[in-house]
């Protein structure tokens, strides 16, 4: 068999907890057959970058364990690409990049993303089988996405599932909940604009008064199984070629997404009426939940879901959010309830990855439920993150890097108690929590001797967290500022500690261990409480304590 060595750039791979440097990959012409061979069988991923300028590096994510939608979850191998200019003897010109990847001996089904940089994935979660050679054109001119190879079938037919489902989202009615929306129409920057737009009828946003309103315009949207969308999607998969096996797959990934994507409306809505206080807008779809939605979602609850399907995982876990708020439980006490294990154990490694610095009793969770795990790849996920977060915990990868591009010595976290404050540049919510937390917190302690603030940046671009730090809109000057080389989220320690969203936080204690990791406060008396608590552990008490 013919053979070639492609080398890559350093790739960041996040696969049980652990990060793995990729520095080379063999890819080779594929085996003729689908490999009874023991061990499985290898996928082969051929790519094609048609585009007018250049493009970002191709990111290739996939799913061998699915817990929830992101490229650093667990069970997750993550790649960025290095692309080869088209030349004579490929016969591509040379406004086409090429991209090769293996996926070597894969023994079960699996799903693979592929995006360019940071940017959403193009080809989002498709099922990829062992033994499959992909051919992908990626032609950026004109938004195109084209299929060869041996799974051409099942590509273009997942392909369409997502263009029904974007186009859907594309032209779904936009709404604005406003009390009186002649503040935004009757305002003399849209006013003309406005009228004209009525006048001829053109698209626009509708407003709509909060409460009756925006509960009855929402029931319109209330999900039923003979929702005709959602019959064209399950009638054009039961006319496919696929076997039986994966057309049960399909299906039910798209039975529980179309019920998933009404649920987190739902949450949207009772989340808003809940932060301007509307208590007879939350009863009223806390009705609603008991007569319409409740017994819906039970009765799929009890359903026998394809075990390697990705939607229900996604739906219980936006369910549980849901009980939470009807029920008044916990979302821990939620996840409990759904069956059968395999599902209620991804949702759970989904919760905790993600909830876990904002639920403070999330430590004492995880060990109660980490007994009932049968899973031993989510069991050993699960205690690897129990262990890394919980107290006393020291920290790994720390790999970050001050203005003069050196990297910081752990040794400076000695004798001090420390903030770890991570943030993005163009985060709305990194920078309230900025001026109303992280400075007064500087104003109060930045004169002690044992305590610190370190800002550490997720920035690409270096160039942009300088002018941040000389901006003072995130962090100051005279605090201690890190930057992550570049590498922003993918760096090894977000990757290890699941950071993905922004503003996070983490205390250390003295001899620069994990303090407290989950449940920290964002508003500044709260988490001066912390702070204090951490500083008179074992050291000087503050003054007044």
């Amino acid at each position: 068999m013919k053979k070639r060595m492609i080398f890559f750039f350093l790739g960041l791979v996040c696969l049980m907890g652990r990060v793995e440097i990729v520095v080379g990959q063999e890819v080779a012409a594929h085996p003729d057959s689908s490999a009874e061979k023991v061990g499985g069988a290898p996928v082969v991923v051929h790519g094609v970058i048609r585009s007018d300028h250049e493009p970002d590096n191709p990111v290739l994510s996939f799913f061998k364990t699915y817990t929830y939608k992101s490229r650093y979850a667990p069970g997750v191998q993550t790649v960025e690409l290095p692309v080869m200019e088209g030349s004579i003897l490929e016969g591509r010109g040379r406004r086409e990049r090429i991209f090769e990847y293996v996926l070597p001996d894969m023994d079960s089904l699996g799903y693979l993303s592929v995006g360019l940089g940071n940017d959403l994935p193009i080809i989002d979660r498709f099922i990829v089988l062992p033994g499959d050679t992909l051919i992908l054109y990626l032609d950026l001119r004109f938004g195109g996405v084209y299929f060869e190879g041996n799974a051409v079938e099942r590509m273009e037919l997942q392909q369409q599932l997502a263009w029904m489902d974007r186009t859907e989202k594309a032209f779904r009615q936009a709404t604005l909940v406003i009390d009186d929306h002649s503040k935004i129409t009757e305002d003399p920057m849209y006013v003309e604009r406005y009228r004209d737009l009525v006048t001829r009828n053109a698209p626009r946003m509708l407003f709509l008064r909060p409460g009756e309103e925006e509960t009855a315009y929402l029931m319109q949207d209330l999900p039923h199984a003979d929702d005709p969308a959602l019959l064209k999607k399950l009638d054009f998969i039961s006319q496919s070629g696929l076997d039986a096996n994966l057309k049960r797959l399909l299906s039910d990934n798209v039975r529980s997404n179309y019920y998933a994507d009404f649920i987190h409306r739902f949450n949207g809505a009772y989340k808003l009426a809940e932060l301007r206080k509307d208590t007879a807008q939350t009863n009223r779809l806390q009705d609603i939940m008991e007569s319409d939605l409740k017994g819906k979602m039970e009765a799929m609850l009890g359903e026998e879901w394809h075990p390697e399907a990705f939607g229900p995982v996604d739906l219980f876990g936006k369910w549980s959010i849901f009980l939470r708020r009807a029920e008044g439980i916990s979302q821990f006490e939620a996840l409990r309830r759904i069956h059968p294990p395999w599902f209620r154990e991804k949702a759970m490694v989904a919760y905790f990855s993600t909830r876990y610095e904002y639920v403070v009793e999330a430590g004492d969770q995880l060990e109660a439920y980490l007994g009932e795990v049968q899973d031993p790849y989510l069991r050993r996920y699960l205690f690897n993150l129990l262990s890394l977060k919980q107290e006393g915990g020291s920290l790994q990868h720390f790999d970050f890097v001050d203005e003069h591009g050196e990297k910081f010595d752990l040794d400076r976290l000695k004798g001090k108690v420390t903030l770890l404050d991570f943030y993005i540049t163009g985060c709305r919510a990194c920078l309230g929590f900025f001026e109303k937390t992280i400075k007064p917190l500087q104003e109060a302690y930045g004169d002690r001797d044992d305590f610190q603030i370190l800002a550490i940046s997720a920035d690409k671009s270096e160039a942009m967290w300088r002018e941040s730090v000389a901006l003072e809109r995130y962090s100051t000057p005279d605090m201690i500022n890190l930057h992550s080389e570049g590498k922003a989220k993918g760096h090894p320690f977000f990757v290890h500690y699941n950071i993905s969203g922004f503003p996070r936080k983490m205390i250390l204690d003295r001899e620069g261990r994990i303090y407290q990791f989950s449940g920290i406060p964002y508003s500044y008396p709260e988490i001066s409480k912390v702070i204090e608590s951490a500083l008179n552990k074992n050291g000087t008490p503050s003054a007044g304590q």
